[in-house]
């Protein structure tokens, strides 16, 4: 019973390790080739890669 325990945590902190690591650095030319805005969130294409700003109203 302890096993499937051990297990379970295991697979639990590999996929929690590997979800935080999607996002990674996204290779750009133009603004363009980055991921749409939104309204709280915008692309921009600095240095050749895309990095994300949020936006505050207020």
């Amino acid at each position: 019973m302890a096993h499937k325990l051990v297990y379970a945590i295991t697979l639990f902190i590999f996929l929690f390790l590997i979800a935080n690591n999607i996002e990674d650095d996204i290779f750009c030319i133009t603004d363009n080739d980055c991921p749409p805005n939104t309204l709280v969130q915008r692309y921009r294409c600095i240095n050749g890669k895309c990095n994300l700003s949020f936006v505050s109203y207020g």
